[in-house]
Formats: structure tokens, C-alpha cells, sequence
């Protein structure tokens, strides 16, 4: 009979490293029901805010005959993506389209203004939180000036699930992946906000998630100074430095935990720690001095091997890679169970990405703000479209075996923005797209719009209270479930 083992088992470094490496889902940890060993009598239950900044190509977003590329015409199951949701194909199955969400009008908006605030801070606080932005002048009127706040109205609903679904090494893992801002102030650069409404800092490269995931990992050789370089003897292997494997430091752990397990979990820890080594060499990958020829890479060394690499990577600025990176990263983190609750911002709010290596030159906010309303569409709907493959990506990783079922099952994904369309701060057609949760009772493949006068927070409401967390209230009119809205 084979030993039970808790889900939250670590693989754990030798004295002295700090290093903890989280273990994949292993039959060992899972009764013949599929239900965890131990510390839990369900697989845990998971909450991912996702975010894009600038809008959706929604109609409205011009006056006029604009196209529809955002709202499916046919509601129900089985229904027709729209152009912007064609990167869903192969994860609509798992996809549960929320349509007509708005926001209320904010009471110090500008008198233009029918919902919302008026402007993509404003709206992403009311989104959020169900307030308004938090003024630190207590001037509740001075919306105009909201550059300068540096709150949201209150805590957003990832924050208010941790309190609820922690219990694991990292409460909460809160992410960016595209830099550029709007304004140096936390309400255009943070996702994730207290009870208080002060923003918490994302991380924000896969090389410091890396770390913050295996914290205490070997630090590499350091480099000569300045002063030395020109004396500097070369090295044998052609100028590159020597970083241990964060698996180094649990060899020993995982050879112990390998005389314990059947031969299918054993399997399935090779496979986890190869997976990890060759994330581990993606992200620090080899590189060599100026003048010395770099030679061909070579496969992924076996777990545990060491390899050369530098003390940190350059940034990229292949943002796609830098996003399937922070996506496997999460994947890993959720799976070996060292969190429950994650927010990822792909863009920020009022993102001033410059969108490159899509053709680009101008920022991603002044696209959306163009005066060409047919071209301004097709600009948004073309970042939008891969703003959705890269939420696809990460849909995909999650959708791994867990127990009898799958980690997705037990995740409830929830992608929005702070407006519908970018060009007049739309408070109506809030997007709002749910992946996953069907364990825990959201129906998948289904494009649900909302009866009139539903607001975000009602929605975030619901799903707080899908994901078991014991909310009385969310924001001004989260005070009861949205029947028919996850399922």
C-alpha cells in the first residue's frame, strides 16, 4: 500500500539554502476518490485575476456603424466566437463569456459621463472595487486630477480571496508583464489593492518569479569588477559564469522522496523537475564574452546537473516570451500548490506599451485614442486578439491533471479590463471573461449576457461566494448573487 503524502509536501534544499521546490500533483496525495491526503479534504480552490489594459473593439466604441468584434451575436452554449475571441478555439470548452456588464455612474464624475468615471482609472477602481478612486487630498470632486491618487476605493477581489484561500507558502503571487505606464503612481501600476486601497507592488520579470518561487536558490559566481576586466584570465568555458541549478541544493531530498514513490509518481517527478531545469535554462540562458563564438546550445541538462549562465538575464523585449514565461510560472506555482490566488496584468492600466513586435510605434494608449475610427478598431481589435492568445496560453498550462480531475477545475480565471471601449472610457460592456471552475459549478462554453443594470462588482460578488469565500458585500451593490452569470 503506498505511503499517503500531503499536497503540501516540499522538496527541501540543504541547511543553509533556503530552497523550497513545490512537487506536482502525485497519486501519493490523492485518495482512490481523487480527493487530497491529510491537510485538505478537497483539492484546493484557486482564484486568477487577469487583466488587460485599453479596452476591447466593442461597438460604441466609435459613434456609428462600428463593427461588433467583441460581443458574440448568438448567446448560449455552443456559440459562435467573435473575431477578438478567435484565439479561444481550442479552450472554449472551458470558456464562459460574460457580456453587457457595466459600471455605475460614479457620483463625481464629470457631468458627460452616463457610467463609469470617465476615465480608465476611475473605471478600473469601480471595477475592482466597487468605488470610486480614493483622493489623498479628500477632494472627492477633483476626478479630473486623478493622476495624483494613488488608491483604488477599497480591496479588489483577489485580495479579499486570499484572506480566505491562503494557508499556502505565497498567500498571493501578484504579476505584470508589460511594463510601460501611464503615470509613476500605483493606480497604473499595480493590479492588487488592500482593504485600504494601497496598491501591492507585481513582480515583474519570469526571472524574479523564478526566484520568488525558489527563494534562497544558489546565487551565481560573481562577475569581475570593472577594474579587473581588462586582466581578468579567461575562463575555460568561454567567458560564461557558473550558476547552480536551484535543484542542486535538493538532490538529496528528491532522491529520498523517489525510493518512496510507485513507478508512476516517480515518473511524474522526473517529468516535473526536467520541466523546471528547462524553464530554470530558459530564463538564465548561457551567454559568452565579446570576441569568443558562442557555441550551439545544447539540450537541457538532466534535474539537479549544473550549468553556466550569468548572474541575471538582460530583459527582453519579446513580450510574448516574456508572458509564456510568467504563464508556466504560474502554472507551476498553482500546481505545486505554493499559492491559491494570483492577479496578472499582461498591460496595464492606460498602457503606454509600445506594441513592437506587433507592427507598432505609437503606444498602446494613443492607439486607442486615434482619431481614425475604422483604423483605431482594427488596431485595438489586432492587440486585443493577441492579448487573448497569450490569455489562451496560460488557460492551457492550467488545464494539467490534479487528482481525478484537473487543476482547472478548481480554478476560477477571471479576465476584465477598466473599460469597454478606450476611445470615450465606456462604462458599459465591461469584459469580463471567466476560464475554468467547473468543479465548482461554472458551465463552460456558454456566452451569458447579463440582464440590464448588472454591475461588476455583483459579479465579483458571485464569484467570490463560487470560490466559498464569506463575503457579505462587495463594493456598493454586491449584496447578492447574479443568478445565471457563472452557471
Amino acid at each position: 500500500m503506498r505511503t499517503p503524502l500531503s499536497r503540501r509536501t516540499f522538496l527541501r534544499g540543504l541547511t543553509g539554502t533556503g530552497v523550497l521546490v513545490g512537487l506536482c500533483p502525485l497519486d501519493a496525495m490523492f485518495d482512490g476518490n481523487g480527493l487530497a491526503y491529510a491537510d485538505t479534504a478537497t483539492p484546493s480552490r484557486r482564484f486568477v485575476l487577469w487583466y488587460k489594459g485599453n479596452g476591447v473593439p466593442t461597438r460604441g466604441y466609435f459613434s456609428g456603424s462600428t463593427p461588433e468584434h467583441w460581443v458574440p451575436q448568438a448567446q448560449g452554449p455552443g456559440f459562435a466566437l467573435s473575431t477578438a475571441l478567435q484565439p479561444f478555439a481550442a479552450v472554449r470548452a472551458r470558456l464562459r463569456l460574460l457580456t453587457n456588464v457595466r459600471l455605475p455612474k460614479d457620483p463625481h464624475a464629470e457631468s458627460f459621463v452616463s457610467e463609469g468615471t470617465g476615465t480608465h482609472e476611475g473605471n478600473m477602481s469601480l471595477n475592482l472595487t466597487g468605488f470610486g478612486n480614493f483622493d489623498p487630498n479628500q477632494n472627492p470632486s477633483n476626478l479630473k486630477n486623478s493622476y495624483s491618487y494613488q488608491r483604488l476605493g477599497g480591496a479588489t477581489p483577489d485580495f479579499v480571496a486570499a484572506k480566505s484561500l491562503g494557508g499556502t507558502r505565497l498567500g498571493h503571487l501578484p504579476l505584470v508583464v508589460c511594463p510601460a505606464y501611464n503615470a509613476n503612481t500605483p493606480v497604473f501600476n499595480c493590479l492588487t489593492f488592500d482593504d485600504s486601497g494601497r496598491g501591492i507592488t507585481p513582480i515583474a520579470s519570469p526571472q524574479a518569479l523564478f526566484t520568488k518561487l525558489f527563494s534562497g536558490a544558489p546565487a551565481p559566481m560573481p562577475s569581475p569588477s570593472p577594474a579587473d576586466a581588462g586582466t581578468a584570465a579567461p575562463t575555460s568555458d568561454g567567458g560564461r559564469q557558473r550558476r547552480r541549478s536551484v535543484l542542486d541544493a535538493v538532490l538529496g531530498d528528491a532522491a529520498r522522496l523517489q525510493r518512496e514513490l510507485g513507478g508512476a509518481d516517480r515518473q511524474k517527478l522526473d517529468a516535473h523537475l526536467t520541466a523546471i531545469r528547462e524553464l530554470e535554462v530558459s530564463l538564465f540562458p548561457p551567454v559568452a564574452d565579446a570576441g569568443v563564438a558562442t557555441p550551439p546550445p545544447a539540450p537541457p541538462p538532466p534535474p539537479g546537473a549544473s550549468c553556466t549562465t550569468p548572474a541575471a538575464p538582460a530583459a527582453s523585449t519579446d513580450y510574448t516570451v516574456v508572458a509564456q514565461q510568467m504563464n508556466s510560472l504560474l502554472a507551476l506555482a498553482l500546481a505545486c500548490n505554493q499559492t491559491n490566488v494570483a492577479s496578472y496584468m499582461l498591460t496595464k492600466n492606460t498602457s503606454q506599451q509600445v506594441m513592437s513586435w506587433l507592427g507598432f510605434s505609437g503606444t498602446y494608449h494613443n492607439v486607442s485614442h486615434g482619431s481614425d475610427g475604422a483604423q483605431v478598431v482594427n488596431d485595438v481589435l489586432k492587440i486585443t486578439q493577441w492579448e487573448m492568445r497569450m490569455l489562451a496560453d496560460l488557460v492551457t498550462k492550467l488545464d494539467v491533471p490534479e487528482g481525478a480531475g484537473r487543476l482547472l477545475d478548481n480554478t476560477i480565471l477571471v479576465a476584465t479590463c477598466e473599460n469597454g471601449g478606450s476611445q470615450h472610457h465606456a462604462g458599459f460592456e465591461t469584459p469580463m471573461v471567466v476560464f475554468g471552475g467547473q468543479a465548482l459549478g461554472v458551465k463552460g462554453d456558454v456566452h451569458w449576457r447579463a440582464p440590464s443594470g448588472t454591475y461588476a462588482e455583483q459579479v465579483w460578488f458571485t464569484v467570490l461566494k463560487q470560490l466559498g469565500v464569506p463575503v457579505t458585500k462587495f463594493g456598493t451593490y454586491g449584496t447578492a448573487l447574479v443568478n445565471g452569470a457563472l452557471g
